[in-house]
């Protein structure tokens, strides 16, 4: 669902007979919602996320409450991201700073956010970015989906947002907490390896392409192996418009990059981040199975339902939750564990086919299995003619140690090449590389 600006939301319960107060409305005029300042949708939030902690606390089965102070406190955490008299500077506000975001578009209720080019020399490193997804994003997202998940069975309300009346049920709670876990997840999959870039010096690489031999932008890594990285190393370019000595710098090998040598390395706390991770992953499957098939299992019209499927996506919903249960069957093993591959039948009005995966579930999440960067190669294991050029022997471990026993050096060598495409892209605009 889409995010209004709160300008006048009452709530009224349709069942549970007890109110809610009615939200402080922001002056009228300027942004949408009413609000004139950013200050002004702060206040309104800060408000918000009290009233529903004070009906809380009156009541800690008021599912309404539970359910909108998990949006309104996320809501709040990523609206909190400029100087305020009320709430000084956030973390939030601190990063967006450091890279010389302009002031204006912030405001969640009317976001246009822009940031300079280049960005200053002392913008946040890669590691402040992990900082504070891991200190301050996450335990937000968990906060919000653990409330969603707290919700009971039985639990439906009508909210009036705009004269409009919208239903909250179960189903959508548990729907929204999978969604939260899986930004959860996904950001803590980058906390696993460290991540020390300089940005501004990565963005301040990202050159049109002359011709001249000069212009040109980071690969990612110029070798010669994954554990001893050569700084100052650079590979000549294969690339129709270079001249035949030009050379292109590795980002884990430039000396005026020098702190990227610790980048991909596993961090201190990967063993908790994995862990997180895994239980996230449960979480995600779980909420996600419970919503579905209580959304689907409705039978009143959904006119007013915060979330619906349509036809196909309930046709296919079967077969997803077998899938989803087979994944938290192996994220509870231990040893080799495999999710079983889903196929719908053939006839089957709507088609689903879900692959088979086999890996080790005690090893898949051991910080070790990571260690020593064992997804970038080792050119001088490569039979290639070019320097730096990857081949199939450049991977000698494509197992990591038997976590995954049924990768391959064809599929690293894959994925390898495919990163390196997606990662000259989106500096550059096109793969530089005929091969990586």
């Amino acid at each position: 669902p889409s995010l209004h600006p709160l300008k006048e939301w009452s709530l009224r319960e349709s069942r549970g007979g007890s109110n809610l107060n009615q939200l402080p409305v922001g002056g009228g005029g300027g942004a949408p919602g009413g609000m004139q300042t950013q200050e002004e949708s702060n206040q309104m939030l800060v408000a918000a996320v009290q009233n529903f902690e004070n009906a809380l606390l009156v009541d800690p089965q008021n599912d309404t409450a539970r359910t909108l102070l998990a949006t309104t406190q996320l809501a709040l955490f990523l609206n909190d991201n400029v100087i305020s008299p009320s709430t000084g500077c956030s973390a939030l506000c601190a990063l967006l700073d450091g890279f010389g975001a302009g002031q204006g578009g912030r405001n969640l209720f009317n976001f246009g956010l822009t940031f300079p080019t280049p960005l200053p020399a002392n913008s946040p490193t890669g590691a402040d970015v992990q900082t504070f997804n891991d200190v301050d994003l996450i335990p937000v997202l968990i906060s919000s989906a653990t409330l969603l998940e707290a919700v009971a069975v039985e639990f439906s309300d009508t909210v009036e947002l705009f004269g409009s009346m919208v239903e909250l049920d179960y189903g959508d709670a548990m729907v929204a907490a999978a969604a939260l876990r899986a930004i959860q997840i996904n950001l803590e999959s980058t906390l696993v390896l460290e991540t020390t870039g300089d940005i501004d010096a990565i963005a301040s690489a990202t050159f049109p392409l002359t011709g001249d031999g000069v212009s040109y932008p980071y690969r990612i890594f110029s070798g010669d192996t994954p554990t001893n990285i050569v700084q100052g190393q650079e590979c000549p370019i294969t690339d129709p418009l270079a001249g035949p000595n030009d050379t292109r710098p590795g980002f884990l090998n430039d000396v005026a990059n020098a702190m990227t040598m610790q980048t991909f390395l596993t961090r201190p706390n990967a063993g908790a981040k994995l862990e997180s991770l895994r239980q996230g992953l449960i979480a995600l499957s779980m909420n996600y199975i419970a919503g579905s098939e209580s959304i689907i299992a409705e039978t009143d019209p959904q006119d007013d339902d915060l979330v619906t499927f349509t036809a196909e996506q309930a046709c296919q919903n079967p077969f997803v939750v077998q899938y989803l249960q087979g994944v938290i069957t192996a994220l509870s093993g231990s040893g080799v564990v495999v999710i079983p591959a889903v196929t719908s039948p053939v006839g089957n009005p709507c088609q689903v086919d879900l692959p088979q995966v086999t890996y080790n579930n005690t090893l898949a999440w051991e910080a070790g299995t990571y260690a020593g960067r064992p997804f970038l190669p080792d050119y001088t294991l490569s039979m290639a003619p070019q320097p730096c050029v990857a081949d199939v022997n450049s991977f000698p471990d494509p197992t990591f140690g038997g976590a995954f026993p049924s990768l391959d050096a064809v599929s690293l060598l894959e994925g390898w090449n495919e990163a390196n495409r997606l990662w000259d892209t989106l500096l550059f605009g096109r793969p530089v590389d005929a091969a990586y």
